[in-house]
């Protein structure tokens, strides 16, 4: 089964984006959302990377002229008894989840390549009508993306421009008219746009690479004003093939981040740190990188957070091929990224993930997940802690009709009032590949 990830707020944003710097792979496939918060969306991230091949994948299926297509239509069902993360007062809701993905590929010439992956998704919240997408826009996943792909001797080199949309049920903080800060938001409507440029130059052993961004985070709320941001990385570093089953590097760079509104403080990032890709036996994969991170925070918002964070980020990855038919992985992260309304939120996750092919049709999975984290200050720094159960299966019906259907257990514990929750959710996805 392959998983994919709902970038539900800015501290997602930034942990899906570290977790493609770590893994150092492009590209990707999306699966159904699961509304998971901080560390649990990396640990899906990292569940995707080390699950079997995902049933759904067919490969493209249409073609006009030069340029390939795959279309896909989505319809995905889901009871939620907690959508909103409440102690005392929780929201239940069934949410009817139609849409459709496009993915394209035009090979302009032997050395130049355009590529176009479109998601467009609405929920349909029955009980509370008012979280439904179609209010303001239909979703766009993360994974919609344009690129133009082009060579220079031994450099490749990418331009690209990913968008998305969202507009859900949310356990954000946000402030009041007053100032005072509000837990388990009901809505968080935001455009997350990231433009830039990969440049990869291969020389056998020796790879290097460099990639330059810019984020921008645009509220539709006006209560989320104090969120809209741009965010400005470059990094950059070698990879060395030491033997086929070795790959060593390390990757350094910058960011800076930038606040509209003199909220949250604006803020500079370093970081620098190796990383490793070990096949240590035909059956053991192992996937390590480490960071470095200092911040400087410029005193310019007035959450009153005076810290100057630092630490080691780390994500650690092993991934274990027991059969043919079972495959299993564990690993750790520890993530340091910018707060909602502090300078910076740490957070540790271990998870182990699992799953079994039973027969060709059948894969049943598992996941446990644990994270624990704080903020670095500002007016409502929270310490906060929980564990993710899940298990389902993946189901195929014929080469172009599969299925999903998963359970998940969420407990969140947190020092703010209304932060500590259950929730249980029952999600069932059906995909058709044309």
């Amino acid at each position: 089964m392959a998983v994919s990830v709902e970038v539900k707020n800015i501290k997602e944003m930034q942990l899906f984006q570290a977790a493609n710097m770590l893994f150092f792979r492009r590209g990707g496939s999306r699966v159904r959302w699961f509304r998971l918060r901080r560390g649990w969306a990396l640990l899906a991230l990292l569940a995707a990377v080390a699950a079997p091949s995902c049933l759904h994948a067919q490969g493209e299926n249409l073609r006009a002229g030069p340029v390939y297509f795959d279309l896909a239509a989505h319809l995905g069902f889901e009871y939620n008894d907690n959508i909103n993360g409440s102690t005392n007062f929780p929201l239940s809701d069934f949410i009817i989840s139609p849409g459709v993905s496009l993915g394209s590929r035009w090979r302009v010439s032997d050395y130049n390549s355009i590529s176009i992956n479109l998601g467009l998704y609405y929920d349909w919240y029955m009980n509370n009508p008012e979280l439904s997408s179609i209010n303001n826009f239909l979703s766009i996943s993360p994974d919609t993306k344009l690129a133009f792909s082009f060579f220079i001797e031994n450099w490749e080199i990418e331009l690209f421009d990913r968008i998305s949309y969202s507009i859900d049920a949310t356990d954000a903080l946000r402030l009041d008219a007053s100032g005072n800060v509000v837990p388990n938001s009901n809505r968080y409507g935001r455009f997350i746009n990231i433009a830039g440029v990969n440049v990869e130059g291969d020389y056998n052993d020796v790879v290097v690479f460099a990639s330059f961004s810019r984020t921008d985070v645009i509220p539709t709320q006006e209560d989320f004003n104090f969120t809209e941001s741009s965010t400005y990385t470059f990094s950059a570093g070698p990879r060395f093939l030491v033997s086929p089953q070795l790959t060593t590097g390390f990757t350094g760079g910058f960011s800076f981040i930038d606040y509209t509104d003199n909220v949250n403080n604006d803020e500079w990032t370093y970081f620098l740190g190796p990383m490793v890709v070990w096949q240590a036996t035909p059956l053991l994969n192992i996937q390590a990188s480490f960071n470095y991170t200092f911040y400087n925070v410029e005193q310019t918002g007035t959450t009153g957070d005076t810290s100057q964070p630092s630490g080691m980020q780390a994500n650690i990855v092993f991934t274990h091929r027991l059969s043919e038919r079972y495959q299993h992985s564990l690993s750790y992260t520890r993530v340091i990224q910018n707060g909602y309304l502090s300078n910076a939120t740490t957070t540790d996750t271990i998870g182990y993930s699992a799953s079994y092919q039973l027969s060709r049709r059948w894969v049943p999975n598992i996941s446990l997940i644990y994270d624990w984290g704080e903020d670095s200050g500002g007016p409502a720094p929270e310490v906060f802690s929980g564990y993710s159960v899940r298990f389902g299966f993946d189901y195929r019906h014929s080469r172009q009709l599969s299925s999903t259907f998963s359970y998940v257990y969420t407990h969140r514990e947190s020092n703010l009032l209304e932060r500590t929750f259950d929730r249980n959710q029952v999600m069932l996805d059906l995909r058709y590949d044309f």
